[in-house]
């Protein structure tokens, strides 16, 4: 079992948009709330938090001496911190980022941003928490040829596919499939990534070339809803 990975929030009145989403029910990750910046410069001298999400609503510390103070108290610069900044503080995220923190994001921060930007800090495969396991008929089209095949997984990178073809890596596959109860279907372009191939049965691992944001959300929207593979 990995290794549980604490994160710190520092939160003003005003919810972190995405903390409920599915990476922070997970078992790998544990929250622990701060109500101001010196409660959470003292926690983290005390028991250091795998990564800090601060809120810049906070009103007691400036994101830049926040922190200067976290890493002086940590003694140490690598400690990752996101920061949440204000609609009307999207200009700031250079200065944010020169001050040492090592990401910022600006509300309203989407449920996949944030997702995407802790499991790249933690070194948590983005795949294993947003992903589930699916049995989806999907045409697939190859050149000017379409036949059925079957999406096995789907993640927000691609789909595990289950095709009689036999596809070389580098294949590039058009695929359309519908979500289950939706009626607008999901075109994408793939191209073949892995072959997990075993001698009774053809199964690849292919990744989204093209897809649209309102894909991308819908994808991410049915993957957190479901069981997935925890």
């Amino acid at each position: 079992m990995p290794a549980t990975k604490k994160i710190l929030v520092v939160e003003s009145s005003r919810p972190v948009e995405g903390l409920s989403g599915a990476l922070f029910r997970r078992r790998e990750c544990v929250l622990e709330v701060a109500s101001s910046a010196a409660e959470a410069i003292a926690r983290a001298s005390e028991q250091p938090p795998d990564l800090v999400l601060f809120d810049a609503l906070v009103g007691d510390f400036s994101v830049e001496d926040f922190v200067q103070a976290l890493h002086s108290a940590e003694g140490d610069e690598s400690l990752p911190i996101i920061v949440i900044l204000p609609e009307d503080r999207g200009d700031d995220e250079g200065p944010v980022l020169r001050a040492g923190a090592s990401a910022a994001l600006v509300r309203p921060a989407s449920e996949i941003d944030l997702n995407v930007k802790v499991c790249e800090l933690l070194g948590i495969s983005l795949r294993r928490h947003l992903r589930t396991f699916v049995k989806l008929k999907v045409e697939a089209t190859i050149g000017q040829s379409t036949r059925f095949a079957t999406i096995s997984d789907i993640s927000l990178g691609g789909v595990g596919l289950e095709t009689d073809e036999q596809l070389p890596i580098g294949e590039i596959v058009k695929l359309q499939f519908f979500l289950p109860g939706e009626d607008d279907a999901i075109t994408v372009i793939t191209k073949v990534v892995r072959d997990a191939s075993t001698e009774g049965a053809r199964h690849y691992g292919t990744r989204f070339l093209d897809l649209t944001d309102s894909d991308r959300q819908r994808i991410h929207e049915f993957v957190t809803s479901s069981e997935g593979d925890a």
